[in-house]
């Protein structure tokens, strides 16, 4: 047995158990994967959707035994688990006793890997918070690992065997458990978050300073793809048309990073020419082309909603013509001489922004299988998931 801390720090590291569980998923003769949390958000679930798709459909297995106590699982989060396949039991106590343990589990035929520790099965579980969880890489040809991993496998069970209290989910149980009042929409549940956010931001009587950590990947995580060629296509508009939900990326220029707080020039960001139709229709406005929305920017020191421009800039004396979006917040978090990816995703209706961009640096686990979904090519690497 390999044991192991993860311990995220506010200095930029990038040791996030999230990533460390994507992998494990992702990795050659994974047969199953069980998990025992007390909170379950849509936003933490699709950031493992597209590794526990590919388990799921090549034959693998995955369940979780799931908390609904506290108002922190939302309806959104279970209802994903269940689209992809996941075998979910919830857990409820209607006294004061809370389920909250924080358990994950992937193994393939000879070996498993065990998180335990303080991450629940939520974006800021998973890739924002100060977490703390220990990694055991356990090798089943040791009786030593076989046993600890029976010992997991046992507490599963005794939790399952509880029937008043723990109750495998469907349709009909998710309903009753959401009109009962257990399970509050993704909205609500983001709000209240961001409203406790609000409420502690006041320094306290020394003057906290705020912790800086490196933003979460965007809910959508491909699974890393080939890298194209040199020499890309342009993307013709029927794919960049997406439906609502989908993501836009793109590879950051030198130029894009270059008008920070502090430099003169306006901070803007290039776009290709087909990626404006993932935006609001443009308008003539008061001299171009444009269209004002909100964005709401992840950082690293939390999520900032700003109003953003995207508009036409006619030729000037080199005759060069081009689309822009223009974000004080989004250039600000820019490497200085780009590389850096923007993930814009839409985002739900009904929430204070349009969409929601997030800046994935180069020393990111997650960059390269964003990087392989930048596709297309007109004036920079780019692409729709």
């Amino acid at each position: 047995m390999r044991v192991g801390i993860l311990l995220r720090h506010h200095d930029g590291g990038r040791v996030r158990t999230g990533d460390a569980i994507v992998e494990c998923l992702t990795a050659h003769g994974v047969r199953r994967f069980d998990f025992s949390v007390a909170f379950v958000t849509k936003a933490g679930v699709s950031r493992l959707a597209s590794a526990i798709r590919q388990l799921v459909s090549s034959g693998g297995q995955a369940s979780g035994i799931v908390g609904v106590d506290q108002h922190s699982t939302t309806r959104e989060g279970l209802q994903v688990l269940l689209d992809l396949g996941v075998e979910v039991d919830v857990l409820h106590s209607p006294n004061d006793i809370i389920y909250h343990p924080k358990l994950y589990i992937v193994r393939t035929h000879q070996s498993a890997t065990a998180f335990a520790g303080s991450s629940n099965m939520t974006v800021g579980g998973l890739f924002r918070n100060i977490e703390g969880d220990v990694r055991m890489d356990l090798d089943l040809r040791l009786p030593d690992d076989t046993a600890m991993l029976a010992a997991f496998d046992s507490a599963f069970q005794q939790m399952r065997v509880r029937t008043g209290s723990c109750r495998r989910l469907d349709g009909n149980l998710l309903e009753q458990l959401s009109d009962g009042g257990l399970l509050p929409d993704e909205l609500t549940v983001t709000r209240a978050l961001r409203d406790t956010i609000i409420t502690r931001g006041t320094p306290g009587p020394d003057d906290f300073v705020p912790l800086r950590v490196p933003p979460a990947p965007p809910s959508t995580i491909p699974l890393v793809a080939p890298t194209p060629a040199p020499g890309m296509a342009e993307a013709p508009p029927a794919v960049v048309q997406a439906a609502p939900g989908t993501l836009l990326l793109m590879v950051m220029s030198r130029f894009d990073a270059s008008h920070q707080r502090g430099v003169p020039g306006t901070p803007e960001v290039s776009l290709p020419q087909q990626s404006v139709l993932f935006f609001p229709p443009l308008a003539h406005g008061h001299r171009y082309p444009e269209v004002f929305f909100n964005v709401r920017v992840a950082t690293g020191q939390g999520h900032f909603t700003e109003r953003v421009r995207v508009w036409h800039r006619p030729a000037g004396r080199r005759g060069h013509t081009d689309y822009r979006l223009r974000s004080r917040a989004v250039v600000d978090e820019l490497t200085p001489g780009g590389g850096d990816i923007l993930c814009l995703e839409r985002l739900p209706q009904g929430q204070d922004a349009l969409y929601e961009a997030t800046i994935i640096s180069g020393d990111d686990p997650q960059y390269l299988a964003l990087l392989g979904r930048c596709t297309y090519g007109d004036g920079k690497r780019w692409g729709i998931v």
